[in-house]
C-alpha cells in the first residue's frame, strides 16, 4: 500500500491510538524501503527517540472495522513504544570477585603491645 492510498480515516485512527498511548507520542505513516504492498510503515516518535513499525495492511483495515482489531493495533504500537523508550538494565556484576589484598591484620600471629 502506498502513502497516497491511505485514507483520512486511517490517519485519524492512528492519531487517536497514539494520543491514547501517550500525550507526547507522534505517529505517521511512512513508506517501507522494500516497497511491499502488503505492509505499511508507521513511524513512532516521542522526544528524541523514533522507530518504524512494519504493520500488515490487513491489520489496519481490521482496526478500522472491528474494536478487536483496533486493540491489537494499539497493543502493537504500545509494546514497540515501550521498547523504544526504556533501555534494558546492564548485566549484573560477577558474584565472586577475588580481593586484591587482605584488608585486616594477620590472624593468629603475635599480638604485640603492652597489657
Amino acid at each position: 500500500m502506498r502513502l497516497r492510498e491511505i485514507s483520512s480515516v486511517h490517519h485519524r485512527l492512528l492519531g487517536q491510538l497514539a494520543s491514547g498511548i501517550s500525550g507526547r507520542l507522534e505517529a505517521h505513516f511512512v513508506e517501507l524501503p522494500d516497497g511491499d504492498d502488503t505492509h505499511i510503515g508507521v513511524m513512532l516518535r516521542e522526544g528524541s527517540r523514533k522507530v518504524v513499525i512494519d504493520l500488515p495492511v490487513a491489520l489496519l483495515a481490521q482496526a478500522e472495522e472491528y474494536p478487536g482489531g483496533r486493540e491489537v493495533l494499539r497493543t502493537r504500537m504500545k509494546a514497540r513504544r515501550d521498547r523504544m523508550m526504556f533501555k534494558t538494565p546492564p548485566s549484573p556484576l560477577p558474584k565472586k570477585i577475588a580481593p586484591l589484598f587482605n584488608p585486616g591484620p594477620p590472624r593468629g600471629g603475635f599480638r604485640g603491645g603492652r597489657r
